[in-house]
């Protein structure tokens, strides 16, 4: 294994897995705690702050993979800073 880099080598197919991967649980995440804060109040298990907690550490981590990844992307503004 070589040293570890500030960037995706795209042509490692075990770090370009590894990133997917890692991408996809932190969307998966979000994607948990966003469905959760939209059933019903007596069925949810986050409150509403933890989800929005959830939600914000997934886009963070998501946004710092894709700038590994030589991607810059701006994230969807939050309308409750």
């Amino acid at each position: 294994m070589g040293e570890p880099t500030d960037h995706l080598d795209w042509t490692d197919p075990a770090a370009v897995k590894a990133w997917a991967l890692g991408v996809w649980m932190n969307a998966d995440e979000a994607v948990a705690a966003g469905l959760d804060a939209t059933v019903r109040k007596r069925r949810r298990v986050l409150s509403r702050a933890e989800a929005r907690r959830k939600v914000r550490e997934a886009q963070g981590a998501i946004k710092k993979a894709y700038t590994y990844a030589g991607i810059e992307v701006e994230p969807a503004t939050d309308r409750e800073k």
